[in-house]
């Protein structure tokens, strides 16, 4: 019996005390050494085989772990970055908007602000020029139409200046249709 101890079971044993200190530390490098022939050391080759195998992988794992934890890393800066780039596309697209804004209220108070003394100039041009009591000379009257025409082409082009603001603000729609070119 004790002949069949010392080849059965004390081997047997010595594996189950190799298989607890495993569970308990799988990335130990724990390799039983044996001289058993047959099924003891076919169980023993077995246990081996199987640490090994599972060291193995439990060393892919944290390398795969390792290289997701580095791709986590880049997509959060990536993401950081991306969120930082919206804050600032957000905060330059507020101040075009109040450019915008600016841009459009400096339009329509300079057009008023023109407009205003160009009809007073345009009323007295003429004037001017209708006078009856004290007509202009030949070269007076022509200085006082330029002046006259020059105004009209200038109260013109500060109407479309007036009008694309008003336009930008809001305050006028655009209608398309047909214009005879004649």
């Amino acid at each position: 019996a004790i002949a069949l101890q010392k080849i059965i079971s004390a081997p047997i044993f010595h594996l189950a005390r190799a298989s607890e200190q495993f569970a308990k530390a799988p990335d130990s490098a724990l390799h039983l050494s044996h001289d058993h022939i047959g099924e003891v050391g076919v169980l023993f080759d077995a246990f081996n085989d199987m640490t090994a195998t599972i060291r193995e992988r439990q060393e892919e794992l944290q390398q795969r772990n390792a290289e997701l934890a580095q791709q986590r890393d880049a997509i959060d800066k990536k993401n950081q970055a991306l969120e930082e780039t919206r804050l600032l596309l957000e905060k330059k697209a507020l101040d075009l908007e109040q450019v915008s804004r600016y841009k459009s209220e400096f339009l329509a108070n300079m057009s008023h602000e023109l407009r205003s003394p160009l009809n007073t100039i345009l009323m007295f041009s003429d004037v001017l020029l209708e006078k009856k009591d004290q007509p202009l000379s030949g070269k007076s009257y022509a200085y006082v139409e330029n002046i006259g025409k020059s105004g009209k082409e200038l109260l013109q082009l500060i109407g479309g200046i007036l009008d694309l603001s008003k336009l930008e603000a809001g305050q006028m729609e655009v209608v398309v249709e047909a214009v005879p070119l004649d």
